[in-house]
């Protein structure tokens, strides 16, 4: 249903990623420094904070739970869906990575459920340009990124942007249909983020 912008209830695309996440991100948090940032996070629509909803630490599954509950509403799906500003959230993650002086590496995982907009700052527009010249500034910063489309195969120009996004992150899946991780359920994207971390 379009008007719920898959956020729908329990069989969402929301619901489906954000239990994948966290069942990796509890797998995963004593050996991996998670943190989070949702997007749109500012408003409804095109709005993204510089900030992160759960910054990067160790043992960071519960607050990173907690945040995702925050963000879900009473039938499972996701709380004030909006739009897609993929561009400005990488640009944020971007800025927000290079405030940490820890020596660990550092990378970004993009998951998203179709192709960036807010090219004219209110939810129209495909934004495609923008948000390859973002993911490829990350890498120039020492940021390489991940990218994982949720149920976007269908979307021809979706999986052209996502394909020239993860080339530009410098992480492209190997041996795939596609450049970047493609998943349909929350099975497969468990799978996909345990071989991004190396499980």
């Amino acid at each position: 249903d379009k008007a719920c912008n898959g956020g729908c209830g329990a069989t969402s695309k929301w619901a489906q990623i954000t239990a994948a996440i966290n069942n990796v991100v509890s797998q995963t948090d004593t050996t991996v420094n998670w943190g989070l940032k949702f997007f749109a996070d500012q408003d409804v629509t095109c709005g993204v904070n510089p900030g992160v909803a759960v910054p990067v630490a160790p043992m960071n599954s519960v607050p990173i739970a907690a945040a995702i509950t925050a963000s879900t509403s009473a039938n499972g799906g996701v709380a004030n869906g909006s739009r897609t500003p993929t561009a400005q959230a990488v640009g944020a993650g971007t800025t927000y990575l290079g405030t940490l002086t820890d020596p660990n590496p550092k990378y970004l995982l993009v998951a998203t459920d179709g192709l960036p907009n807010c090219a004219t700052g209110n939810g129209n527009g495909d934004n495609s340009p923008a948000t390859e010249q973002a993911v490829a500034a990350a890498l120039a910063a020492g940021y390489p990124t991940f990218v994982v489309g949720i149920a976007t195969t269908s979307d021809a120009t979706a999986t052209a942007t996502l394909n020239a996004m993860a080339v530009n992150g410098g992480e492209p899946q190997t041996g795939g249909t596609t450049s970047y991780y493609s998943v349909t359920d929350t099975a497969s994207l468990e799978t996909t983020l345990n071989k991004i971390i190396g499980i």
